[in-house]
């Protein structure tokens, strides 16, 4: 993608950074696209990104082609502890789950992610309308939870 490219605010996005636990991202990924809901892949720089156990994925998009502020229709954080935290360490990423909450959008986190999510405080009472947590449950039942939520 050109860099002046950005990325429709209707998508629902799957951040990712090193570090991201690729089953559970390439899993949620494929069914929901099979769902037919725009989901794209913004890795936090431009470029390959390894996963947690060496898969690399080129993210459709860079966080910079992304229009923080504008928001998206969603944002799954993926697991993995490298990959949360360097997430939650970039103010673009609080930009864009501000913008989304306030757009009427919804987060949603991976098993791995939640109690990092949760410690950094952007899990709180008033985002918790729009968040979807995959905590206790096989991804499968996570991935079938937010197609459903996606499409209503």
């Amino acid at each position: 993608m050109p860099a002046n490219h950005l990325v429709p605010n209707n998508r629902i996005v799957i951040l990712l950074a090193t570090g991201f636990e690729e089953t559970a991202v390439v899993y949620c990924l494929d069914h929901m696209r099979e769902a037919g809901l725009p989901v794209s892949l913004v890795g936090l720089s431009a470029g390959i990104l390894k996963g947690l156990h060496g898969l690399a994925v080129r993210p459709d998009y860079s966080l910079d082609q992304l229009s923080a502020e504008a928001g998206c229709r969603g944002v799954i954080m993926p697991g993995g502890p490298q990959c949360v935290t360097a997430l939650l360490t970039d103010p673009r990423v609080h930009r864009l789950l501000d913008a989304t909450l306030q757009q009427e959008g919804f987060i949603a986190a991976m098993a791995t992610a939640v109690p990092l999510l949760q410690q950094s405080g952007v899990l709180t009472s008033s985002t918790s309308p729009r968040f979807i947590s995959q905590e206790n449950i096989e991804i499968n039942e996570f991935t079938n939870q937010l197609i459903d939520f996606a499409s209503a």
